[in-house]
């Protein structure tokens, strides 16, 4: 098993997929070697030249199991072996990176300036993805995708998220960039992720995120995300008079009768540009942010502080599972990605609006949301 001892000795990147290939594992994964802090690094000259060229160099550490995701540095395109030494001494100097110490003591895993690398085989595949089984209706796979390139800075088309929907055995649901990737290369992650799930190799009772490559289909890394407890009330049997938001692709549960949360209701571009100087709101207590428009996916950085998180909405329209938004999931209690309002009547609102009143409201919400579906009510219109 992926035990602390391990994760501890050369962080969760690097030991599960160490672990996984010396349990012999039927799933693919990269050829691969790996590099220990302090490590000689004449000691993996052998290794290094076995495989093929180029190589990625992934840094891990011992707190990334329930963090980190996105970011602790990845060297692309190394040939050489005087290319791994610098992509090393790379990683190494990041954890000396100021922003990454704030990003570190805001996270509150703990920070170490020691980093270990997974050396792998790069692939050739530009179509890259991350899967998640819902931990409150564990028998739904969330499945992203996206062609790499297209979705880098550097182009001048952003491609879009590509999604898909597997629950009871079967797909459900697919978006975009279906002719890319047909649905029996999705079904052959779906299965090379409940074989893990299924090795006895992770601990039970997790849902966890996957990160993977397409066509090759090839396995990256995995981490815990939340605890699995299935829902046991409906939101939809509850009836809500007062003006409230509908909330839809939930994560996170509340009790029945909800939880009251001091709220700010923003836009992406002010997010963007909050820091740990200059936060939207006062993050040492308990909060929840809302994002009134598209939000983050992989491009949140890590200068924008968490805090007290406890509640984190976006409206994406569906569940958005890169590193950027990932890592404001995995904080807080209750995620949503899509919800329109109910009951405001405002002149020209519409449920695909938000009225004027919620622009821009910083106050008492209540949240009730039942792992699938809630509501939020303004306590403060």
């Amino acid at each position: 098993m992926l035990t602390a001892e391990l994760i501890r000795r050369g962080g969760s990147k690097l030991e599960a997929t160490r672990l996984f290939l010396e349990r012999g594992l039927d799933i693919p994964i990269p050829h691969s070697t790996w590099h220990y802090h302090g490590q000689p690094l004449d000691s993996i000259v052998t290794e290094f030249n076995k495989l093929r060229k180029p190589v990625i160099v992934r840094g891990s550490d011992r707190y990334d199991w329930h963090g980190r995701i996105g970011v602790l540095p990845t060297i692309r395109d190394v040939e050489t072996f005087e290319g791994l030494e610098d992509a090393i001494k790379q990683t190494e100097r990041f954890m000396f990176d100021a922003d990454f110490k704030k990003f570190a003591d805001d996270e509150g895993l703990g920070h170490t300036e020691e980093v270990h690398q997974l050396i792998q085989e790069q692939s050739s595949s530009n179509i890259v993805g991350s899967l998640l089984r819902h931990p409150n209706d564990p028998d739904r796979i969330v499945i992203n995708y996206i062609n790499r390139v297209e979705r880098s800075s550097d182009s001048d088309y952003r491609a879009p998220v590509s999604m898909a929907d597997y629950n009871g055995g079967r797909i459900i649901s697919r978006s975009s960039m279906d002719r890319f990737v047909d649905d029996n290369k999705i079904l052959e992650v779906v299965k090379m992720f409940e074989k893990i799930e299924a090795s006895g190799l992770l601990e039970s009772g997790w849902s966890y995120h996957m990160e993977f490559g397409l066509k090759p289909t090839l396995f990256y890394q995995i981490k815990p995300f939340k605890q699995i407890e299935e829902k046991d009330f409906f939101i939809y049997q509850c009836e809500f008079d007062a003006p409230h938001l509908h909330l839809y692709d939930v994560i996170g549960k509340t009790p029945r009768e909800g939880i009251v949360l001091q709220f700010k209701f923003t836009n992406k571009m002010a997010f963007d540009r909050s820091t740990h100087r200059n936060p939207l709101v006062d993050i040492s207590k308990p909060y929840g942010l809302l994002l009134q428009d598209r939000g983050c996916g992989d491009e949140a950085s890590i200068t924008i502080p968490m805090g007290e998180m406890q509640a984190f909405f976006i409206k994406s329209g569906s569940i958005q599972l890169f590193h950027g938004t990932y890592r404001f999931m995995k904080r807080a209690n209750v995620s949503c990605f899509n919800f329109w309002a109910e009951n405001f009547k405002e002149k020209n609102n519409t449920q695909f609006s938000m009225p004027e009143r919620l622009l821009d409201y910083e106050g008492n919400a209540r949240l009730i949301a039942d792992g699938k579906s809630g509501v939020l009510i303004p306590l403060e219109l």
